[in-house]
């Protein structure tokens, strides 16, 4: 109803329910409701009435209610808050999301959504502009930083994916050789704070994720293909898997429930069971060993490393080195020196007589 009347023009009740294919009683209901919503509907009735948006009105506001206008903004908070740094790359986070990075640049998603946001607050009913306007105010949102994507880039795979195009995509890790390909894009998933690509690769003959965020090339090929059948599990499940085959595989056992474990991490894909005496088996996939301790700090409860056994070595090396940083009269230059096999200034090792 509010994109007919939008031409300004006044409709009978026949002429604009026959436009909308609803009867008259449909569309007086439908007209109160608007109204009722804040909206400039007026209608006349009689010979010669009908309906019309009030004058000045060029773009009538949002069609929402109370909840769905809350869930825009808070929907709309969750994205400008995951881009609101851009992610340097570092060598070790645990998890996809814990790097620390620099301001966001223009054109990025999350700079949209903040554009978006405060539109929102003018576009929305007069009766919800204030309620909108003081959730905008006290709403603040901690999600893992992340890099930020641009909107275009996934609006033009996006679109790839609709027309079922083929694309060429420039791809490049940091540090790494820029490699191209020409892909079939299939799904674009959102995990570990991260936009991925799900596609099949032409060169390769094979599915492959491709982070979007280090895609500097997206090109249409302008050349149609056949969709495929997605992997099973769709695309989640497919990059689930393909990231873990780059990570480590360690077993935890815990003293604590599921629900208390996965509310400390609740970034982390972990593979929770029940273990012996009501404790809990982790399984959890890591860059290296080096991030186990930090599982160790921030799982609730009780845990300890059930394996493999080269895993439990280096915690266990990673702990006496820490005891020994904290021993008294003990330097952090001196333990580092020690551990690499040079003597220590002020100490003498028990094979090395005092000069």
């Amino acid at each position: 109803m509010l994109a007919v009347l939008q031409t300004g023009r006044e409709l009978s009740g026949p002429e604009l329910a026959a436009r909308l294919g609803v009867s008259e009683r449909t569309l007086r209901r439908d007209g109160e409701r608007l109204r009722r919503l804040g909206y400039g509907i007026e209608s006349r009735r009689g010979p010669g009435g009908g309906y019309r948006l009030t004058a000045g009105t060029r773009m009538p506001p949002l069609l929402l209610d109370d909840d769905e206008a809350v869930a825009m903004q808070v929907g709309l908070a969750i994205v400008a808050a995951s881009g609101a740094r851009r992610v340097k790359e570092a060598g070790g986070g645990m998890n996809d999301g814990s790097a620390d990075g620099t301001a966001d640049g223009p054109g990025g998603i999350a700079e949209a959504a903040e554009q978006a946001r405060a539109k929102l607050l003018q576009l929305l009913p007069p009766r919800l502009r204030p309620r909108a306007g003081a959730l905008h105010e006290a709403l603040e949102v901690g999600v893992p930083s992340a890099p930020d994507v641009e909107a275009g880039a996934l609006s033009a795979l996006a679109q790839a994916i609709y027309d079922h195009r083929a694309v060429r995509v420039a791809h490049a890790r940091d540090g790494e050789e820029c490699t191209r390909r020409e892909v079939e894009p299939h799904r674009l998933v959102h995990r570990y704070a991260r936009w991925y690509l799900l596609a099949w690769d032409r060169t390769r003959e094979g599915w492959r994720t491709f982070r979007v965020d280090r895609l500097h090339v997206i090109a249409p090929t302008g050349a149609r293909f056949v969709p495929r059948a997605v992997p099973e599990g769709a695309g989640g499940e497919h990059l689930r898997e393909a990231v873990r085959r780059g990570r480590q595989r360690v077993e935890l056992e815990v003293s604590a429930t599921p629900a208390e474990i996965a509310d400390a991490l609740p970034y982390e894909e972990l593979e929770l069971s029940p273990g012996e005496g009501g404790a809990t088996r982790v399984v959890a996939h890591v860059r290296d060993a080096a991030w186990v301790p930090h599982l160790l700090a921030v799982l609730p409860g009780t845990a300890r490393v059930l394996g493999p056994a080269e895993v439990r070595q280096a915690v266990l090396a990673q702990a006496r080195a820490v005891l020994a940083a904290h021993d008294e009269g003990s330097t952090l230059r001196g333990d580092e020196l020690e551990r690499r096999g040079a003597p220590s200034p002020g100490r003498v090792d028990e094979d090395q007589e005092p000069g």
